[in-house]
C-alpha cells in the first residue's frame, strides 16, 4: 500500500459540504422593474426587466444589489 500524502480522516468526521441557503426571491422588487418607473440602463427604452448581475443559477437573490434595468434588446445581448 502507497503512502497518502496527507492524514486521511476518519470516516466519522468527514461530513457532506452544507447545502447553500435558499436564493432571496422578492417578488415585490421585481414587480418594481415591470411597472414603467425605470428606464434601460444602457440605452434609455422604457419597456426593462430585471437583469441579474450574479445569475440566479449561481444564487443570485434578487434584491436591488444584484438587479439592474435593461430592456429585451440590451438584455440580449447579455445573453445571446
Amino acid at each position: 500500500m502507497t503512502e497518502l500524502p496527507y492524514p486521511e480522516a476518519p470516516l466519522a468526521s468527514r461530513k457532506a459540504d452544507p447545502k447553500p441557503p435558499p436564493r432571496w426571491i422578492d417578488p415585490e422588487i421585481l414587480r418594481a422593474f415591470h411597472d414603467g418607473s425605470q428606464d434601460c440602463l444602457t440605452c434609455g427604452y422604457y419597456r426593462v426587466s430585471a437583469h441579474h448581475l450574479v445569475k440566479r443559477s449561481q444564487g443570485g437573490d434578487d434584491v436591488l444589489a444584484n438587479l439592474i434595468p435593461l430592456c429585451g434588446v440590451c438584455h440580449g445581448v447579455l445573453h445571446p
